[in-house]
């Protein structure tokens, strides 16, 4: 056997070895560059240091040891008691090994392992040995890998023909699967009626093996010690009771290991045997058996589930263990895994984070790239970088790269990373949804498989400022003079859409006609006035406009809304026209005509014509009623009116036309006589009146708001003989005959003047 000395220049070496057994693995379920198989409760594990190997015993396991390059020295300073020639071989990269013993076989197979983006893949190690061995270790001194038979039929025999029994060390080469019997330490109780030691851990060149099962059984109460300079052991006896881990691993003075029991994390102390518990945390992965636990180079510990996940985690302070998740990996699933890590270090990783954009919409999507260096001129056999991102982030998702997301926490994890080379890997998430301008830093950690000599390269943040945009304009009129009262609805991205009122809260400008909106997610929107001040018109204009980075203000200036100037204009005639005498039994037309003299519609106009004066000397002819637009008006005749009611557009008119026809008794000298109204309504701002020319105050004194004609009816029986005038009644309703006027006189013949005096019945 070949040792080698501690030499403080040459990089840090640990070896990762897993070994399966007890079933059955087709060749082909591990392939050259990948695949995985199924790992079994029998194998053991060993881990050893600096001068001594340590041998635990449990039904599987993974364990690492640290070691430094060193120069080589002669074999026989060490036990070696068949002089085996032990190659001083060192590996550029972190290695992982692993072993499997087969179903329905003795066979045992050792595999190459490595990490490659949250995974591992294994590779065939030369070929099987005719026998199961397990607890394999790596002397971190010569980089030699160490194991125990397990079980070996009679006549087994190792590589080199020599013969091989249970409980047994061997040396195995790792270059080419090939192993040495190199006999049972001096000292050591032999165990085959246990079934052989199958759990181990080793440091500071010794070696500790214990069996797997509770401490309490019979060959189980024991914690074994080899010092592999001598092949001497001795034992302590451990805390009884305790269901051991199915695997050790030795870190900072301690054994680590998973009881198999109830998921915790053991401790054991070497040096007196104390074993204490520890709870995982809540985050650990369940379902699985524990099988493997190994130590990574950065001092975290490798716990390998069967079911397919193996877990990276951190221990903190050995002496009151704070244990956090820091990764997981896809594993082939198995009934048992065992291994060893040979570690080649220190490396310096590094990182640096970068945003996509440091000024972000509320709710924009923002990508940060995170590159990952191997500053050293060794290569990093992987690597895991934790980023939290910063609460009130949304839709945390991995864009680029192996990783993992949790709430707002995203793992990811990569494989070898070679001398200076870089690898890229992004992560995405939803700005937070604000209305003020807010930035945050988000951190993002690497954590190397590998001791990193320079820590302060290994964090890196980028800041983003989450700045929503704004948009603001003022309601003037024609004049530019500020008005208040509109509303409006603001759209936007993603369905957005906003009421607004003038000085209501989504307005933080509180000047009447002015208006401020802020909180505004980047992209696209559209503004349009729902409601406008009171008495003009409604602005159909849709001003669009577009937030984003470099336009984060948007003023849309002066939106000018026209005034209102409504108006009805009335005129009514007759035929005969107003003024004219009319006589019993003539017909006479009146017609009406409106007409929309202002810029808005008028909606309804109305019209009322009395007919009072009307009705009282001439009876309305049915069917008469007539109108150019809308509905006919409605005659009412013992209400003496007629009404209409419709819609008219600006610059439009409507006549409505009637007729009547003088009664055949209506008396001489009076009067056909009525009177209209008329009103309308803006529907775009009802409260106000329409101005009209023909209201209750101003038709009867508009000419175009009514219509005279007086009736004549000369009396039956004598004439007036020529020579005689006859002029309007006076203020009293007197008629006057002027000159003389001869009447013959029934039965007398008597020419007189007379003077009629007739009382009007109404005036003129």
């Amino acid at each position: 056997m070949v040792f080698q000395k501690n030499n403080v220049n040459v990089a840090c070496l640990k070896n990762w070895y897993r070994i399966e057994r007890g079933r059955q693995v087709e060749e082909n379920n591990y392939e050259k560059a990948g695949g995985g198989g199924a790992f079994l409760s029998s194998s053991a594990v060993a881990v050893i240091g600096t001068a001594a190997l340590l041998l635990s015993v449990a039904s599987v396991g993974n364990f690492a040891t640290r070691a430094e390059a060193a120069e080589t020295v002669e074999a026989t300073q060490g036990w070696n008691p068949y002089n085996i020639s032990i190659p001083t071989t060192t590996e550029k990269v972190s290695t992982y090994y692993q072993i499997a013993t087969r179903t329905g076989s003795d066979a045992t197979q050792l595999y190459k392992a490595t990490f490659d983006n949250g995974s591992y893949k294994q590779t065939a190690v030369g070929s099987p040995v005719s026998f199961t061995y397990n607890g394999i270790a790596i002397d971190p001194q010569t980089s030699a890998m160490y194991a125990a038979v397990v079980k070996a039929p009679s006549g087994a025999k190792d590589s080199a023909g020599n013969p091989v029994q249970t409980d047994d060390f061997l040396y195995v080469n790792r270059t080419n699967g090939k192993i040495y019997d190199m006999g049972t330490p001096t000292g050591m109780t032999h165990t085959e009626s246990f079934g052989g030691f199958n759990v181990a851990g080793a440091s500071n060149g010794k070696l500790y093996m214990t069996n797997s099962g509770t401490t309490s059984s019979a060959g189980r109460q024991q914690l074994w010690t080899v010092d592999l300079s001598t092949g001497t052991a001795t034992s302590t006896n451990l805390t009884a009771g305790i269901v051991m881990s199915s695997d050790w691993t030795y870190e900072n003075g301690f054994l680590w290991g998973r009881a198999d029991a109830n998921g915790d994390l053991l401790r054991v102390n070497p040096s007196n045997g104390q074993i204490k518990s520890f709870t995982l945390p809540s985050n650990m992965p369940s379902g699985g058996n524990q099988g493997g636990v190994f130590t990574f180079g950065n001092g975290n510990l490798g716990l390998v589930l069967n079911h397919g996940v193996t877990v990276q985690l951190s221990i903190g302070n050995p002496e009151n263990p704070q244990p956090k998740v820091i990764a997981t990996y896809k594993t082939a699933p198995g009934a048992g895994t065992d291994g060893a890590s040979l570690i080649v270090g220190p490396v310096d990783l590094s990182i640096q984070k970068t945003a996509d954009a440091v000024t972000v919409s509320p709710e924009g999507l923002v990508t940060w790239t995170l590159k990952i260096t191997n500053e050293s001129d060794i290569p990093s056999s992987g690597w895991v970088v934790k980023d939290d991102v910063p609460e009130g982030y949304t839709d945390v998702k991995v864009v680029d790269g192996s990783g993992t997301v949790e709430g707002n926490q995203v793992v990811f994890t990569g494989g070898q990373l070679d001398p200076h080379e870089s690898v890229q890997v992004k992560l995405s998430a939803k700005a937070p949804n604000t209305t003020i301008e807010e930035c945050m830093v988000n951190t993002a950690d690497v954590n190397g498989n590998e001791d990193d000599p320079n820590p302060d390269n290994d964090s890196d943040n980028a800041k983003t400022c989450d700045e929503p945009g704004t948009v603001v304009w003022k309601k003037t009129d024609e004049q530019k003079k500020a008005l208040a009262g509109s509303s409006w609805k603001l759209s936007g991205p993603n369905g957005y859409s906003l009421s607004i009122t003038d000085n209501d809260v989504n307005d933080t400008d509180k000047s009447d006609g002015v208006f401020n909106v802020k909180g505004l997610q980047w992209g696209a929107y559209t503004l349009k006035e729902t409601k406008a001040p009171v008495g003009h018109f409604i602005d159909q204009t849709e001003h669009a406009f577009t937030v984003k980075a470099d336009t984060l203000t948007i003023d849309l200036d002066d939106i000018i809304n026209n005034t209102m100037k409504p108006g009805l204009k009335v005129v009514k005639t007759s035929e005969p026209t107003s003024g004219s005498t009319v006589k019993p039994g003539q017909t006479v037309t009146y017609k009406i005509k409106a007409t929309n003299t202002g810029n808005t519609v008028l909606d309804p106009a109305e019209v009322k014509d009395d007919l009072s004066g009307v009705f009282d000397n001439a009876t309305y002819i049915d069917g008469s009623a007539k109108s150019t637009a809308g509905k006919a008006p409605s005659v009412n005749v013992s209400e003496n009116n007629l009404s209409w009611s419709g819609r008219i557009e600006k610059g439009e008119s409507v006549t409505l036309s009637y007729q009547v026809k003088v009664n055949e008794n209506a008396s001489d000298g009076a009067k056909l006589a009525n009177l209209v109204i008329a009103s309308g309504t803006n529907p775009d701002n009802p409260d106000t009146p329409v101005p009209s020319n023909c209201t209750a105050d101003t038709a009867k004194s508009d000419p175009d708001c009514n219509t005279v004609n007086p009736i004549v009816n000369p009396p039956s029986g004598p004439s007036v003989h020529t020579g005689g005038t006859v002029t309007k009644a006076d203020d009293d309703g007197y008629l006057i005959a002027g000159g003389l006027a001869v009447l013959g006189l029934i039965g007398t013949g008597v020419a007189v003047t007379l003077l009629l005096k007739r009382r009007s019945s109404e005036q003129l």
